[in-house]
């Protein structure tokens, strides 16, 4: 009985391992990458998309996108010093509290940001690919 038992841990804990490892490859691989380069791109896209001479209803979408991926960086670095503060083991439960609720409040308002920015860069790649 006791191979068994050993055998049903081992499963275990290859499925737990096999989650945290995926976790931590799509963090590495996947999200990381992402944070740091889809501003920037959205932002090249609009850079050179303006020497094209657009329609408005190719350009503004576009624009647009690049507009909110600013704001989206802008609410990231609001966001990201709460955070970081919450990392210092302080004893003052008030400071704590309150860098957690600014941070909430921020990492939401990248969260709408994000979600929009989305749905603009969608309505830029149908906009754009009807004017082309």
């Amino acid at each position: 009985m006791s191979a068994d038992r050993v055998l049903i841990l081992l499963a275990v804990a290859g499925m737990l391992t096999g989650l945290v490892a995926g976790i931590s490859l799509d963090k590495w691989v996947v999200q990381l990458p992402a944070r740091v380069g889809a501003a920037a791109v959205t932002i090249a896209a609009a850079g050179l998309s303006m020497p094209l001479r657009l329609t408005a209803s190719a350009a503004w979408p576009v624009y647009i996108s690049a507009m909110l991926a600013v704001l989206h960086s802008v609410a990231t670095t609001r966001a990201a010093p709460n955070i970081f503060m919450l990392r210092q083991p302080r004893t003052d439960e008030m400071r704590m509290a309150a860098a957690l609720d600014r941070f909430a409040a921020w990492h939401a308002a990248r969260t709408v940001l994000q979600l929009m920015n989305f749905l603009t860069l969608l309505w830029s790649l149908i906009a754009y690919s009807q004017s082309i």
